[in-house]
């Protein structure tokens, strides 16, 4: 029974091995397979992208197969071609699309049945590295001579270049909907302008236009008068205007990209004609003119009060006032001024204008035409000065110290009262001011104003005063730990400096009681016993020193030593010891043996040596 089942398999094999339908006849059997090995992208013929080849190489197990070539276009795959292979190995070409461009991207598969039907055996991508096929139409709209852009439709994406013979005016990019905006300069009238589309290995052909005259916006030309200082109007914009009087130019401007123009000229007489023409590109106007009219002008003036002794006449001025002349007790001083935004000024300086002068001012305007005539009211001078005390030194017969402007006089307040006194005497710009004995002390608030002949205030100054201080300092000796140093003090000390080392611990502190007592607070780890430490003594507001001392310093040191039992004979004595010990003396009864010796290690132990027979079994 299991020879027959093996004969049944073999016989089934055998029969697979005969019927195959994706074998060619002559073709041995064997396992279903393909590869794609490689894809070469080609022009059909070269230096020729009107046609793309892909050239797509293959191994198959049958020769009755088939490639399937597909390309994706927004978001889907469409089969393009199916062939089949016809070789177990080799090489077919596949065509791209009319319209191929440079990204698109194929797919090629290899498949049993045709459009990839039965067993998909190899499939392989590709993404087109040249642009094959046509490029759309290029236009360029008609320019005038004064455009400065060229316009029109293009491949999109494609680079156009703007031409005016061989120079290139401008270049840009087609947009997504094949269209294109660029700048360029403008071209004179009669250019031939061409555009040319290129698409990395592929260009459209060129078209060119011929560049047409343009007509310039109307140039006007606004009204003027005898005191017209600027022509204005308006034009083409960016244009160049020229104004003139008759052959003789008097001005010329640029129009601004609102139309409008305004250019500075000299004032014409009345009646005559002056004309407006813009030029741009090549391309004038019409010619615009006026006839120069005398000029209706109108105007006030507002002087301010003018006090004795300033500079200027000051004021307000309306309409056409371009200047002034001013009068003082009948005589003309000067005409001219400075006039803007409805303010003026005029210098009266060296006219000596005093109190009682009459003094009047005439508007006018441009022609010196005079438009207001007001009077100016002449105010006597206004008392100004000040004062400036020197320092005074507590007990000084007098302060001293300079002026200025009006003053004659001073007055003295002390703590807010008026100290009545002599007076003092206030000449060349300096002065002394008598102080009774006893009226100022060290910490008084002190003033002094400056008055003039009528007695007003004109200024008023704070005298700084200055106390002759004295006083001693005697601390008392410090020890290392202590939180205070103590003492006493004499005299006008209020505060203390502390002073370790050289360096300056604390400016200024401590309570320095009536009794003549003082404490100084001093923070823990501040002072050492070998530290060198002085206290000076300070006076009050100024914290001037009055005195200094050391202060003596005393180690706060502490310990204990515990000897172990000695027997006679022996070396050393030996024990432990606590604290600041760091040497030790012998005594045997009652006499000092060793002054100080012994090894104090910092375990805490010791060890002091003994002289042999120096101490026997009834010693204490």
């Amino acid at each position: 029974m299991k020879k027959i089942f093996i004969t049944m398999i073999c016989v089934v094999m055998a029969l697979v091995a005969v019927y195959n339908p994706y074998l060619a006849p002559g073709e041995k059997a064997h396992a279903t397979s393909g590869s794609i090995t490689s894809i070469v992208e080609r022009p059909l013929n070269p230096n020729d992208y009107r046609i793309g080849m892909m050239d797509v190489t293959f191994t198959s197990s049958s020769s009755l197969y088939f490639i399937t070539q597909e390309e994706y276009y927004n978001g889907t795959w469409y089969i393009m071609s199916s062939q089949r292979v016809g070789a177990l190995r080799g090489t077919m070409p596949f065509y791209t699309t009319s319209t191929a461009r440079a990204g698109d991207q194929y797919r090629y598969t290899l498949s049993t049945q045709v459009n990839k039907g039965g067993i998909v055996l190899a499939t392989s991508y590709y993404t087109l590295r040249n642009n094959y096929g046509t490029m759309r139409n290029t236009t360029i709209s008609s320019l005038t001579s004064l455009s400065t852009s060229a316009t029109g439709v293009a491949e999109a994406n494609s680079t156009v270049t703007i031409r005016n013979g061989t120079t290139v005016l401008g270049s840009g990019r087609a947009d997504s909907a094949n269209r294109y905006t660029i700048p360029i300069p403008a071209q004179p009238a009669g250019s031939t302008v061409t555009a040319t589309a290129v698409l990395g290995n592929l260009s459209a052909p060129a078209v060119s236009t011929i560049v047409q005259p343009a007509q310039l916006a109307p140039t006007t030309l606004d009204s003027l008068t005898d005191q017209s200082t600027s022509a204005s109007g308006t034009g083409h914009p960016e244009s160049t205007v020229r104004i003139e009087n008759g052959s003789t130019v008097i001005g010329t401007g640029t129009v601004d990209s609102n139309g409008d123009y305004t250019i500075p000229i000299p004032a014409q007489t009345v009646e005559t004609v002056i004309t407006a023409q813009a030029t741009f590109n090549n391309v004038s106007s019409n010619i615009a003119s006026r006839r120069v009219t005398s000029a209706q002008t109108v105007g006030t003036i507002t002087p301010d009060r003018f006090n004795v002794g300033d500079a200027n006449i000051t004021g307000t001025y309306t309409d056409d006032v371009v200047r002034a002349r001013v009068y003082v007790n009948g005589t003309s001083i000067n005409i001219g001024g400075s006039f803007d935004s409805g303010s003026f000024s005029f210098f009266a300086g060296n006219a000596g204008i005093k109190a009682g002068d009459t003094v009047t001012i005439q508007a006018l305007d441009f022609n010196n035409r005079i438009l207001d005539t007001k009077p100016v009211i002449v105010v006597p001078p206004i008392s100004q000065g000040t004062i400036r005390p020197n320092d005074y030194n507590v007990g000084a017969s007098s302060i001293t110290g300079s002026y200025t402007g009006s003053v004659t006089q001073a007055r003295l307040v002390v703590n807010g009262i008026t100290v009545p006194t002599g007076g003092g005497n206030f000449a060349n710009g300096t002065f002394t001011y008598i102080v009774p004995a006893g009226s100022i002390q060290a910490r008084d608030d002190v003033q002094i104003l400056g008055l003039d002949m009528s007695g007003t205030e004109l200024d008023r100054q704070t005298v700084r005063v200055i106390a002759t201080t004295q006083g001693t300092i005697t601390p008392a000796d410090y020890r290392v730990g202590d939180t205070n140093i103590t003492g006493t003090y004499t005299g006008d000390v209020t505060s203390a400096r502390l002073i370790v080392n050289g360096n300056v611990v604390t400016p200024a502190g401590g309570d320095f009681r009536q009794n003549g007592t003082f404490t100084y607070f001093v923070r823990a780890g501040t002072i050492r016993a070998s530290d060198s430490v002085e206290l000076i003594a300070l006076d009050a507001p100024n914290g001037r020193e009055l005195d200094r001392k050391p202060v003596r310093v005393i180690a706060n040191t502490q310990g204990t030593i515990t000897p172990a039992d000695y027997r006679v004979g022996d070396t050393n004595i030996t024990g432990t010891y606590t604290g600041d010990v760091t040497s030790a003396r012998l005594i045997v009864n009652g006499n000092v043996v060793t002054p100080a010796g012994g090894d104090f290690r910092q375990n805490g132990t010791f060890t002091y040596f003994v002289r042999a027979g120096t101490i026997r079994a009834s010693d204490s």
